[in-house]
């Protein structure tokens, strides 16, 4: 007995020692006025001159924090300690300022992240065949965030076995290979990131184990070679803008299980398909237009629901395989709620055998046989299954739908504003998956608030409708143009674009 109770007073002592010592992080300083000797302290007043040499002298398990001055830094670092590195000014996209690794013609320039827990944030990744940032031995628990990666080979890598991880506000430009790069790894948190033509994917994520990625809260991932997002494993899209890549919006592969793709605001202007689905996804509540191929091609299964898909070059919906597919069942519950209309040549394809459910959604139209002329199934081709869709939808869903204050959706969205573009109002449709404190805004391009149309109201889950009158906060018409609407629902961010035309 006297020995346990000596273990357990030794165990309190070192929980009180690691305490006591994590509340004396120190900050070190780095400056290219600095100097890498032994009788400098690394203080403000006497900085180093070398990333390396701070790392080199900051206390293991501190959470000491290492100040970077603005300057160019040829150093490959592998950091084995769990540290904040932080620029001492913030990086300015497009420009090249503040604490830059690397650059043209540089000798080096990046991180490895070699222990749990490390911050990076704030920093310039200029120019370099190699990763801005690495993640490798297995660790986790990193938060890489504010950073800007110039025409790296890719921008973050994360090796097989890497564990949880966040990523927010980067700015991923012009990569040799993908912006983000994730391995057979998950529990990501991929956040508010702008990821910009890419020389292949944007975001390339092949993990294979159970973990989630998620994908979310405003990521922009614009002009990739390749697909916008590519995944093989099971993921969470949900809130982001995806448009003008050069094949895919997002490319689902078959061997990937479990994948949500919601409420995405624009999947737009994709060099072949809005969202390609190869494994087993969920599609709901996107808004998927003007794509070069086809709004959603399926070669595996899906369950859709409240999605706008309109305006693709192709089809619509082109059902390549004979797995489930569930495009809306005839009861309210699993109704589609999707609108598929204006598609160029057809609004649905089924190119299988096997008769495909598409019930209880919106056409754009009223008379069952002007909706049977836009899909192709067995009255074209007889080896061809029919798509089952009336009883359809008369008028546009709406977010009334769901009883106001009363039922609790899966998902916080706007769902739609209609019509749009519009004038001289528009009516905007939303819902909160839990009580929230809602602001609803419409802002400018320019982020300037044009009108407050709720602001700081708490609101029960459920669904919502409110309108905008096309006017600012005095009372003036706004003028023509494109306009953002922001709700904010806690802490949780989502936007849409509405066109006023006068």
């Amino acid at each position: 007995m006297e020995r346990i109770l000596r273990i357990f007073t030794g165990w309190i002592f070192i929980c009180i020692l690691q305490t006591a010592f994590s509340a004396y992080a120190t900050t070190f300083y780095v400056s290219k006025s600095g100097a890498d000797e032994s009788g400098r302290d690394g203080s403000a007043s006497e900085p180093w001159l070398t990333i390396g040499y701070a790392v080199g002298r900051a206390e293991v398990g501190t959470g000491d924090v290492i100040e970077v001055g603005d300057g160019v830094y040829e150093e490959n670092i592998p950091i084995y300690k769990s540290i904040i590195l932080q620029g001492a000014t913030a990086p300015s996209p497009p420009s090249i300022v503040g604490a830059v690794l690397g650059g043209p013609g540089a000798s080096g320039g990046h991180f490895d992240l070699r222990a749990n827990n490390i911050t990076v944030d704030g920093f310039t990744f200029d120019e370099q065949p190699s990763p801005g940032i690495g993640v490798v031995n297995s660790t986790s628990g990193h938060t890489i965030t504010n950073n800007y990666f110039y025409k790296r080979g890719r921008g973050i890598f994360f090796g097989d076995g890497s564990g949880a991880c966040t990523v927010t506000n980067n700015t991923i430009d012009q990569s040799r290979e993908c912006g983000l790069f994730i391995g057979d790894t998950g529990g990501h948190t991929i956040q508010g990131n702008t990821i910009s033509n890419s020389g292949d994917h944007a975001i390339d994520i092949r993990n294979s184990v159970t973990m989630t990625v998620t994908i979310s809260n405003g990521n922009q991932i614009t002009g990739s070679t390749n697909n916008g997002i590519n995944l093989s494993g099971p993921a969470t899209v949900d809130g982001n803008t995806i448009t003008g890549n050069g094949a895919n919006g997002i490319s689902i592969n078959g061997d990937a299980t479990d994948v949500t793709v919601s409420n995405n605001t624009q999947i737009s202007s994709n060099g072949e398909h809005g969202v390609r689905i190869g494994g087993s996804t969920t599609l709901q509540g996107n808004t998927i237009q003007s794509n070069s191929s086809c709004g959603v091609f399926i070669d595996g299964q899906a369950i859709m629901r409240g999605n706008t898909i309109e305006n693709n070059t192709d089809s619509g919906v082109k059902i390549a395989s004979p797995s489930s597919i569930d495009l809306g069942q005839d009861n309210d519950a699993e109704a589609g709620n999707n609108i598929i209309r204006n598609n160029t040549n057809w609004n649905v394809v089924n190119m299988t055998e096997y008769a495909v459910s598409a019930y209880r959604n919106y056409w754009g139209m009223t008379d069952a046989s002007a909706i049977d002329a836009t899909i192709e199934d067995d009255d074209e081709d007889s080896y061809r299954g029919a798509v089952n869709f009336n009883p359809f939808l008369t008028e546009e869903p709406s977010a009334v739908d769901l009883p106001v204050g009363e039922q609790k959706p899966e998902f916080t969205r706007i769902i739609q504003a209609y019509p749009n573009p519009f004038n001289p109002e528009t009516r905007i449709q939303y819902t909160l998956a839990e009580n929230a404190n809602v602001t609803l805004r419409v802002m400018d391009v320019t982020g300037r608030t044009v009108q407050t149309i709720i602001q700081n109201q708490q609101q029960l889950a459920g669904g919502y409708s409110v309108h905008w009158n096309g006017k600012d906060d005095s009372g003036c018409m706004a003028s023509s143009g494109t306009y953002l609407l922001v709700l904010k629902a806690g802490d949780i961010y989502k936007t849409q674009k509405v066109m006023l035309v006068r």
